[in-house]
């Protein structure tokens, strides 16, 4: 009997076959690392002045935050897709093939709606301070304040969970519907960060100016 082929196995082969990240010396690998779990309780502290949610912001500034290189976000996003649904169509599953390989390239930030956490992506928030010159220190807060307000968005509003997973089962012929949510939970958080000055980040216009529409895929 043929046993069904599900996101977590596209996402182990996917995984398999990709890069880890750009290439990286050991040393500029440790401090972004490094300076991305300091900019997380940075970027608590404002959380709820910027989305004026203040329980569910207590409830994202107590999660946790997990960093991980590409191979270890296409696994977890796998993983997360699991949680939904056990079985895809070719074509659902041909569609979410995309989706990973997009993410493992681009995402630098997503909230985990499975185990309500930041999942933070070194490499591809190292290769984007380089691209872009940007100030790694401010980048890493940018990152991390924008991934952190998608998870008070949805920590506030949770039937956006199954309402999203729902359009993922009706993958392709719901995508323009998704795509238009995803660029919603995109869109909150840019404008809720039009208020920080570079009282806040010191490179904020060059941080809009550059890669104000980075910091991660909705999700």
């Amino acid at each position: 009997m043929d046993m069904p082929f599900g996101p977590r196995d596209v996402a182990g082969v996917l995984a398999s076959m990709s890069y880890a990240g750009p290439s990286a010396s050991r040393v500029g690998a440790s401090a972004v690392v490094a300076r991305l779990r300091r900019s997380v309780a940075w970027s608590d502290r404002r959380l709820a002045e910027l989305s004026t949610l203040p329980q569910a912001s207590a409830t994202v500034a107590q999660s946790q935050t997990l960093v991980v290189d590409r191979r270890g976000l296409i696994r977890r996003v796998g993983a997360i897709l699991d949680r939904f649904e056990d079985t895809r169509t070719p074509k659902v599953l041909a569609a979410e093939a995309i989706v990973l390989r997009a993410l493992a390239k681009a995402a630098t930030g997503i909230w985990d709606v499975t185990a309500a956490r930041r999942i933070l992506v070194a490499p591809n928030v190292l290769a984007d301070a380089q691209r872009y010159a940007l100030d790694q220190t401010d980048w890493c807060r940018w990152v991390s304040l924008c991934t952190g307000l998608r998870g008070v968005h949805l920590t506030h509003a949770p039937h956006l969970v199954p309402y999203v997973a729902d359009l993922m089962r009706d993958l392709p012929e719901r995508s323009d519907e998704l795509v238009r949510i995803v660029l919603l939970l995109d869109a909150l958080p840019t404008a809720e960060m039009e208020v920080l000055t570079p009282k806040d980040l010191p490179s904020i216009q060059w941080l809009r100016a550059h890669r104000a529409h980075a910091g991660g895929v909705a999700l």
